[in-house]
């Protein structure tokens, strides 16, 4: 294997371990202060068009293409993710397509603190693109919202959806981020095992608060950096967003 990381602005990734059951990804982080300071943030998505979560091996990735937000509590991914595999069930996806694209909330987990996963829905036939907008409710501590339209390739609206999730815990919101990646649970994991996201996948229209800038290159930004970058690439990027690839053959 190749380098494991690729610093994109700020200082080197501090974590998670590098694996082959996290798989290559890449992370955005606007600056620590950034959930108090602009309370909320908001991306447009684009699909990618060419998907694979399933091939060499009998146990499928997760796609995720995500917004999030750290807290006192861990951290909480929430955006969209299409399952290879049902992580309750262990029932893999019918195709190697996965189950279809869902608007999700989950709170990550660590020792002594369960994960939790919430389903906002599937995104309709015909969606190309995702307009996402998360706001944590800075009083409550244990709430957050998710807004999502579910757009044509014309960015007309199919339909849309704003779900409150109630968490399990309270959180000091403070950090937004977004990243793409391809996670298993599968113990025989392989960073060659034949599954993708390729096909002009993007963020675009990135901001904070009320249209605050949040490219990688903004000054919102405080880090981002790629993990596993021969298998993981972010070739173009511009002011309010940027174009991802990850690639496990």
């Amino acid at each position: 294997m190749a380098e494991k990381y690729k610093v994109l602005k700020g200082a080197a990734p501090v974590w998670p371990t590098y694996s082959e059951k996290e798989g290559a990804f890449y992370y955005v982080y606007a600056d620590t202060s950034s959930a108090s300071t602009y309370k909320k943030a908001s991306v447009l998505i684009t699909l990618p068009t060419s998907i694979k979560l399933r091939d060499k091996l009998s146990w499928s990735r997760n796609a995720y293409i995500c917004l999030g937000v750290t807290g006192s509590e861990g951290s909480i991914d929430i955006g969209l993710c299409n399952a290879g595999r049902n992580g309750q069930t262990g029932v893999e996806a019918p195709t190697d397509q996965g189950f279809g694209w869902e608007a999700i909330c989950y709170q990550c987990g660590y020792p002594g603190k369960p994960d939790n996963l919430q389903s906002a829905g599937f995104a309709p036939a015909g969606t190309v693109r995702a307009r996402v907008t998360i706001t944590p409710n800075l009083t409550t501590k244990n709430q957050i919202t998710l807004a999502v339209d579910w757009l044509r390739a014309d960015n007309s609206k199919i339909s849309g959806t704003t779900k409150t999730f109630t968490l399990t815990r309270s959180y000091d919101f403070r950090q937004f981020y977004r990243f793409a990646s391809l996670p298993t649970t599968n113990p025989s994991a392989s960073m060659e095992d034949g599954t993708y996201m390729l096909g002009g996948g993007t963020f675009e229209t990135a901001y904070l608060g009320n249209n605050v800038n949040w490219g990688i290159n903004s000054g919102t930004t405080s880090t981002a950096w790629i993990v596993y970058p021969d298998k993981c690439d972010v070739p173009y990027q511009w002011d309010v967003g940027e174009q991802f690839m990850i690639d496990h053959r």
